[in-house]
């Protein structure tokens, strides 16, 4: 099967991007937010495609790595009124508190990965490391001097 990336993606795929970033890190992402549906939904609203690449199969979306540089992020429009409004104050309010503990600002020049994530039915396919190639491509195209991975555990 020949595998496809392209940056960014339509809207109409938001829902299976927020499934497969939460099959990847859902459970880094429980203690803000206990319920999956929940998780599910908030990402599905909150992700900038533009700040990302996609790998297809076809036409599924089975891969998926973010980036964040200081125009923006994957996971940029996840900010305290967001989760506010779709969790109400308090709930919304530990939210912040706990994605702000995972959030990482870009040095000057670095763009810094939002995450990577690859379906479990096309994982070993190497499918994660086209998407890394495409974005240290992208990197070296844009001018920046170095790619960063924070791994949190």
């Amino acid at each position: 099967m020949k595998i496809r990336i392209e940056k960014g993606w339509d809207l109409a795929n938001s829902l299976l991007s927020a499934e497969l970033y939460e099959e990847a890190f859902g459970f880094k992402f429980l203690r803000a937010i206990p319920s999956k549906n929940q998780r599910i939904n908030i990402l599905s609203k909150s992700f900038i495609p533009d700040y990302s690449f996609a790998a297809f199969a076809d036409t599924k979306m089975v891969g998926l790595a973010g980036f964040k540089v200081e125009s923006g992020s994957l996971t940029g429009g996840m900010g305290a009124a967001e989760l506010i409004d779709q969790l109400g104050f308090f709930r919304g309010l530990w939210a912040c508190l706990v994605f702000s503990l995972f959030d990482r600002e870009p040095e000057e020049l670095q763009l810094v990965m939002d995450g990577i994530a690859v379906d479990s039915a096309f994982r070993g396919q190497g499918i994660g490391s086209l998407l890394l190639d495409n974005i240290i491509s992208y990197a070296q195209e844009n001018n920046f001097e170095s790619v960063r991975l924070d791994v949190i555990e």
